[in-house]
């Protein structure tokens, strides 16, 4: 039985009792506490105490963790007595798989991301051919407090209108073709614009600035320090914007994210994102396709979706915003809340994501050594794998996601007394083919000062092809030949990214370790 067998309601909070309107039962505040960002409390009658709602919320979490842990081990006890539903790597059957039961009586599941398989695959063949490996220092030290400057104290007259110009030009030039946020240029307006106070547009000159810099320093690391002032000083002017939750606040929420992007040390990516979405869904345009579709609609709905930005605009900020989605789900593997809305995506495009994502529910339990690994529902994935467009990065993506299956099935030849439903040397092929393809559109991006990707994707994809093709090397593949120079290539943008954000120190520590065998 769970350990939460109901839920009382909660009682109305302080607030809302003393201005005698309706309070809601949602945690860790009620909707009306939660718009001005007031602490929601209520007075507990048995207790007589005021119970923060917190409080509630930080029980109901723990709850749930501990649910998730009976789950885990019903599924251990459930996987011991036959064949498991879906796929686990032999003698490592809930690796990085987690349980998380939901209030709504479906459970979610929640694997490793597949930079985590690729390293334990990886990790996995080695140690199956009693590779000595050595463990990797400890990740993620702690940074001396004292190299990081204190912006609020920095002076602001670094950030010339000659600056700017000069930031602004390389956003359009670098940053705006891969996340088009801002319609057009405003370089001949940023002295008028950062002498508005308050102004949205001084907002925009500033965060596309910050932006801009980061991106320079990644090849200067002088402009660290024009980046970080332009994002504290966007900042300031960001909450005023956001509150009044219209069009322009999806902009800036938009734009925030895209600086986390860039520099991702605030770690709040996530909630720029899930918030970006909320307001997208409040302000209903996930309809427009929709809307746009219909001949017939009512003066009402009109004046309803009417603001100061036209359908275009709004369809380039939520194709914006659907593109970092996909990108963080892509890595991380994280549930999202645009996945039944509308979409001018190409169905085609649509099928290889939704395979993707497919494939990583798949792989993250292959069944025991007796039995072969590539059977069973991972086969029609296979084959709809190949009926796709070879030449998109995102079907690379997927085949080098089929790493921990050839693993698997090197294992599993051992034990094995199932005839093997394909022929496995051309899969290892596809994977390292994936891997190379991978390295070699990444590699030009992350080495050129003129084009942008966020180094956390990089050395995501970096580190996952390399993994593969460290695994070919040392399982002696029939297709692990002149693939030395993608390993070059894999180790320089791991290098690179390294010093760009605290991941990338680790991704760059446990690749020294596994290379250091071949």
């Amino acid at each position: 039985m769970p350990l939460d067998s109901g839920r009382a309601l909660l009682p109305t909070c302080n607030r809302c009792r003393t201005r005698r309107i309706k309070c809601d039962g949602t945690l860790p505040a009620c909707a009306n506490c939660a718009k001005i960002n007031f602490s929601c409390q209520f007075v507990d009658s048995v207790l007589q105490e005021t119970i923060p709602r917190s409080y509630i919320k930080n029980l109901y979490d723990r709850i749930d963790e501990l649910n998730s842990l009976l789950s885990m081990q019903k599924s251990q006890e459930t996987a011991k007595d036959g064949f498991p539903d879906r796929i686990v790597l032999p003698g490592e059957g809930l690796f990085g798989h987690h349980t998380i039961p939901s209030r709504n009586g479906q459970s979610h599941y929640l694997g490793p991301s597949p930079p985590a398989l690729s390293a334990f695959s990886v990790v996995s063949s080695l140690v199956s051919t009693n590779t000595v490996l050595d463990p990797p220092t400890i990740l993620s030290e702690t940074d001396d407090i004292h190299d990081i400057p204190d912006v609020s104290k920095t002076d602001r007259s670094m950030i010339s209108p000659n600056v700017v110009r000069i930031l602004l030009a390389h956003y359009d030039r670098c940053i705006s073709p891969a996340y088009p946020v801002i319609s057009s240029t405003f370089t001949a307006d940023a002295e008028t614009a950062l002498k508005r106070p308050q102004d949205p547009a001084k907002f925009r000159v500033l965060i596309a600035s910050g932006i801009a810099a980061t991106h320079k320093s990644y090849h200067d690391t002088r402009w660290t320090v024009i980046a970080r002032l332009c994002r504290h000083w966007a900042g300031e002017l960001a909450a005023s914007i956001i509150e009044l939750r219209d069009a322009e606040s999806v902009e800036v929420l938009i734009l925030l994210l895209v600086y986390e992007l860039a520099d991702p040390e605030r770690c709040i990516a996530f909630e720029l994102l899930d918030f970006a979405t909320r307001l997208c869904l409040e302000l209903g345009w996930h309809r427009i396709e929709k809307i746009d579709g219909l001949e017939d609609i009512s003066e009402e709905e009109v004046d309803n979706n009417r603001d100061n930005l036209s359908d275009c605009d709004k369809r380039r900020l939520m194709s914006v915003l659907r593109s970092a989605d996909r990108q963080l789900r892509l890595i991380f593997q994280r549930p999202s809340m645009l996945s039944g809305c509308q979409t001018s995506t190409t169905l085609e495009s649509m099928m290889v994501f939704n395979t993707y994502i497919e494939i990583v529910s798949a792989i993250s339990c292959l069944p025991s050594a007796g039995s072969c690994p590539v059977s069973g529902y991972l086969l029609s994935l296979l084959a709809m794998l190949n009926d796709f467009p070879q030449e998109d990065p995102l079907v690379s993506e997927c085949w080098l996601l089929l790493l921990p299956v050839c693993v698997a099935h090197s294992r599993s030849n051992i034990y094995c007394t199932q005839t093997c439903n394909i022929d496995i040397s051309i899969l290892q092929s596809k994977v390292l083919q994936a891997a190379t393809s991978m390295l070699n559109a990444v590699h030009p991006v992350v080495s050129s000062s003129e084009a942008f990707i966020p180094p956390f994707i990089a050395a995501s994809k970096a580190f996952s092809a390399g993994c593969a093709l460290i695994t070919g090397i040392k399982g002696n593949w029939e297709s692990a030949e002149n693939i030395t120079g993608s390993l070059l290539k894999c180790s320089e943008i791991l290098t690179f990214s390294a010093s760009l954000w605290q991941g990338g120190k680790d991704y760059y520590e446990v690749w020294r370790k596994i290379v250091a065998v071949v």
